[in-house]
């Protein structure tokens, strides 16, 4: 069941909603069980064999976090996280990890069988965080319904953002006594997934196809694809890949909000960045957060010297790469993003003392520093995106040296249609401008609580800013849901991140 579908929009969100209220005016805990019930029927519409790994996990797991507390001891943490990476181990990366050491033989036919089960990269992370922070006092013990709604809550449950337990958890335990917080909470939340809705829907599915058409045509062995081939579908799949993405993330903490839950932001505006450390902040936060939390820090982070804190560097950007998929190109994405923060990290200790005083007295110095900084930056991640998207790492090199390599003269052969071709280009650069200038979802949103927060004078009763908030949000969220539902039933596809 997509976010994204006819069944989830009419049916199983409307049913939700209304039995948490109403449970919720009776019990929480009632109307808590509630959403705890909905989301195994969410998650087991998928398949429901997916059931018969997600209730043991949550389980053992909530066993495992008194086992932990009870004796304090480190063995059982080592044997839950070994537990936990051992199955994501063996549906992810059992067959990928056959090949390598077979050198490409025929696997047997149970391996050629699993199949990867949604969102297991982003539970099994949950509750790997989980009993850390048990073990570490951070957290204590969840009652079994709590842990099973933590984990459960189906906004977050397919393709995150990756929830910690110290995110929601007191956000479980409490009990809004604010008159009306559900309601304005709902409110907010609807606005946030109508944009998310947006985003995936008239956004990135419709950027789907042309940066499939690329694609498809670079694995041909027969072609040779031109430059500006290789640039447009790197292009279209970098702006694919964020709307879809973030309009996915952005549903989900609107979801969260409808339910009266805060769940974390997981973009922020990342094609802004100047540099690539930069980038890494806005993009994917929670995953990078559970990485400088549980590998990074642990390891010793930049309290073991400067060469140490870059080998710990590439290690996270490695188990990055290997956390997107079981792949050499995904390994290789995650290596060199990995290697471009280490060059950020010596540039930013070696820079001359010229440039620094210059950037630090002259305004327009910064700000042309910070163009070619940007500009940099967004060549160096649309071009890796490449490797991210194309079916295998041979491919990719066939298109990066495209991109690398302008003075070949070869015609446009994805794309005949020379006009169909300009459209493509112009619409590209404008949604890139958008994404460089304009405000994000949480930017957007702020902005309309503070002009309903503003003071004014009285009209028909009300605030200026109140009508004009109101004005705002209803167009917004009515246009926004308007193009979507009108879009779904022409293009539908699933989450980019539901392979992940």
């Amino acid at each position: 069941m997509l976010f994204n579908s006819y069944e989830f929009l009419l049916l199983f969100l409307p049913l939700v909603l209304a039995g948490f209220f109403l449970l919720h005016q009776q019990s929480r805990r009632l109307a808590l069980a509630w959403i705890t019930a909905s989301s195994l029927v969410f998650y087991g519409y998928w398949d429901y064999r997916y059931l018969a790994l997600i209730i043991p996990s949550i389980v053992i797991n909530c066993a495992l976090g008194y086992l932990i507390a009870r004796h304090w001891s480190r063995a059982w943490l080592i044997a839950g996280v070994a537990a936990n990476l051992a199955v994501i181990g063996w549906f992810k990366y059992s067959l990928f990890l056959y090949l390598v050491v077979t050198n490409g033989a025929t696997p047997p036919d149970f391996l050629k069988g699993i199949v990867l089960p949604l969102g297991i990269s982003f539970f099994t992370f949950q509750q790997i965080s989980y009993l850390v922070n048990v073990w570490r006092g951070h957290e204590q013990p969840a009652r079994l319904e709590t842990h099973a709604f933590i984990v459960l809550f189906f906004p977050h449950l397919i393709a995150g953002p990756i929830v910690l337990y110290e995110n929601i958890a007191w956000q479980v335990r409490r009990r809004p006594r604010l008159a009306g917080y559900l309601t304005a909470s709902f409110k907010i939340g609807l606005l946030i997934f109508a944009i998310g809705l947006f985003k995936k829907v008239v956004i990135a599915d419709s950027l789907a196809p042309f940066a499939n058409a690329v694609f498809t045509y670079a694995v041909r062995s027969d072609t040779v694809i031109s430059a500006k081939d290789a640039w447009l579908g790197a292009a279209a799949y970098s702006l694919q890949l964020y709307f879809d993405f973030s309009g996915y993330s952005d549903m989900a903490i609107g979801l969260g909000r409808m339910f009266g839950f805060r769940l974390p932001v997981n973009f922020n505006s990342p094609y802004k960045a100047a540099n690539i450390i930069e980038f890494w902040h806005r993009w994917h936060i929670t995953l990078s957060s559970f990485f400088r939390n549980y590998v990074y820090i642990p390891l010793g982070g930049n309290r073991r010297g400067r060469r140490q804190q870059l080998a710990f560097i590439l290690i996270v950007f490695f188990l990055t790469g290997l956390w997107h998929g079981a792949a050499w190109a995904f390994i290789a994405w995650g290596v060199t993003h990995g290697v471009l923060v280490v060059i950020n990290h010596a540039w930013s200790r070696a820079m001359p003392g010229r440039l620094r005083s210059l950037l630090a007295g002259s305004p327009m110095a910064r700000k042309a520093y910070n163009c070619v900084a940007w500009g940099l930056t967004a060549t160096c991640v649309t071009l890796l995106w490449v490797p991210f998207r194309a079916e295998s790492l041979p491919v990719a090199l066939k298109m990066i040296g495209a991109m690398l390599n302008p003075f070949v003269r070869t015609y446009s052969r994805v794309f005949p249609d020379i006009n169909l071709y300009l459209v493509l280009w112009i619409s590209l650069v404008g949604l890139h401008l958008w994404c460089w200038c304009a405000p994000n979802t949480q930017t957007f949103v702020r902005y309309v609580r503070r002009l309903r927060r503003g003071g004014g004078a009285v009209i028909m009763g009300g605030h200026k800013s109140d009508v004009a908030a109101g004005w705002v949000y209803t167009c917004v969220v009515g246009v926004a849901l308007y193009l979507s539902f009108a879009s779904i039933g022409y293009v539908k596809s699933e989450f980019i991140y539901f392979n992940f």
